[in-house]
């Protein structure tokens, strides 16, 4: 009966800690909901801030750079076309009107954007009240729950008082029952006599079992291994690979960038006869720190086994602790192994599936561990380890305290790790390089490509005419040389009237 008590205290205790974890949960999703919102509507203002501050820089550097564009061209166009005044007041207008339907087209957008958060706002917010619903009526169900098992044990209570007073009755009738036991105990012997032969026979049979199976485990933990090391070869040869690729194509897209900005430099300094600046070397700087690819390509960190085999005892205590009390963290293909390995293995293995499921992989994650696990009430010159029934809680503060200071849980639930940083930077990276030329130079290349084509067609029209010219002279001084001959001919003699008197008669009538 007081086994039975002891167990119903023992559940009772349980429900009520699980209450309590509830009560905690709930309150931890609680506060982490209302900071997601204050962070979201904080990302949100500085998002429309710093879209107003681009709206208006954009539009002070246009505004900028077409009072120089129209200063650079004023004389030249004042002089050289004047007769098409009305076509540039026409581009003009024209400029205006894009700017001004860009600004409306950015204030569309603006407000677009601000109603799809003022949607987001409003799911999120139902979401939360819904979510607060269910966690509500879950505390009441599961308080139902414990009121009930009260009114169980309070029942059972009576039944057990009941069922002490008939045993104590049946006492009397046992002592008797024993007598006949004795006899039957006798028998028993012989039958336990047998079953230890045969659990002898059996344990033998199992050891030879288990022995094959940890050579087997340790054949599969050597190919692992292996394979290990393969993948982290062939790893560095991809990284390699990858390098090689990016030089061969910054190589080239530099040669690229280099004739593009040369050829700008021409064009402002020669064509418009304007000071050229070159870009910033920023934007041709990869950020991506080299020392860090190559620290993750030659440096590995250590492993689940290495840092399960500690040479500090406090560590291997606390170890111990949560091999003890932190099965819970244990694999359940890891489960089924440990019933066919020895005792100190079975530890390690254990051990090593806490560490990877608590994603320690440094030792200073270890060091952060142990911290947990020492009763800090106590002076530093005798630093004891708190009690066993604790160790949930300590993991709870260690899980909470890891994720903020950076460990590898926050990176793989953010994704925010240093290769998908590395990318990120490389695109960027491609990024400037392809806009090295800003839209407002590629205008200016437009319009003055423009003009020099009618620049152009101008100059063939007077090459042509030009050519046309020299083709009437040399036509015109062959009909000199034909007139002369003529002129010159002794026909001319024997007429009555030459054709020079002709000329020269009708010369003075035209006079």
């Amino acid at each position: 009966m007081m086994l039975q008590r002891e167990e119903c205290d023992r559940i009772v205790l349980s429900k009520d800690t699980l209450i309590q974890e509830f009560e905690r949960e709930l309150r931890n999703k609680d506060e982490t909901y209302v900071k997601s919102l204050k962070k979201q509507a904080e990302d949100v203002d500085t998002l429309i801030d710093n879209m107003n501050k681009q709206t208006e820089e954009m539009s002070r550097t246009y505004a900028e750079e077409l009072e120089e564009v129209e200063r650079g061209f004023l004389t030249d166009r004042e002089m050289l076309m004047g007769k098409h005044t009305g076509e540039i007041n026409t581009l003009l207008d024209t400029r205006q009107k894009l700017e001004q339907d860009f600004m409306e087209r950015k204030a569309r957008q603006i407000k677009e954007y601000q109603d799809q958060f003022d949607d987001e706002r409003s799911k999120e917010a139902e979401e939360h009240n819904s979510m607060k619903i269910e966690l509500e009526t879950k505390v009441q169900r599961l308080e139902q729950d414990f009121q009930q098992i009260q009114a169980t044990f309070q029942l059972n209570t009576e039944k057990l008082e009941y069922n002490f007073l008939i045993l104590f009755e049946k006492d009397i009738d046992n002592i008797n029952v024993m007598t006949q036991l004795k006899r039957k105990a006798l028998k028993l012997q012989d039958a336990l006599s047998n079953m230890m032969n045969r659990f002898n026979e059996l344990n033998d049979k199992y050891k030879s079992e288990n022995n094959v199976l940890t050579g087997e485990y340790e054949r599969v933990t050597e190919q692992f291994k292996d394979l290990q090391t393969k993948f982290l070869h062939f790893q560095k040869l991809d990284a390699q690979r990858y390098r090689d690729v990016w030089d061969m194509n910054e190589k080239e897209v530099t040669g690229l960038m280099q004739k593009v900005l040369k050829a700008d430099k021409i064009v402002h300094e020669q064509h418009l006869g304007l000071e050229w600046a070159p870009p910033s070397a920023e934007i041709f700087q990869l950020r991506t720190s080299d020392a860090a690819a190559d620290a993750q390509d030659g440096v590995t960190a250590p492993t689940a086994k290495e840092l399960a085999r500690p040479e500090n005892k406090k560590t291997r205590l606390i170890l111990q602790m949560l091999c003890d009390e932190g099965g819970f963290l244990v694999e359940g293909k890891v489960k089924r192994m440990l019933d066919k390995i020895e005792k100190n293995e079975r530890n390690l293995m254990k051990v090593e599936s806490i560490l990877e499921a608590l994603a320690i992989d440094t030792k200073e994650g270890m060091e952060m561990l142990v911290s947990h696990f020492v009763d800090k009430a106590q002076g530093e010159g005798d630093q004891r380890l708190v009690d066993a029934t604790t160790t949930v809680t300590c993991l709870q503060n260690f899980v909470d305290e890891y994720r903020e200071m950076g460990g590898p849980s926050v990176a793989a639930t953010t994704g925010d790790n240093p290769s998908k940083t590395s990318r990120r930077e490389e695109q960027q990276f491609w990024e400037r390089m392809s806009n090295v030329i800003s839209e407002t130079t590629h205008r200016l290349w437009t319009n003055l490509y423009e003009q020099m084509q009618k620049l152009n067609a101008i100059l063939m029209t007077r090459h042509k005419k030009i050519l046309g010219n020299q083709t009437l002279e040399s036509q015109n001084l062959e009909l000199r040389k034909l007139l002369s001959q003529y002129m010159s001919a002794r026909v001319n003699d024997d007429l009555y009237i030459p054709p020079a008197q002709m000329l020269q008669l009708q010369q003075q009538g035209g006079d």
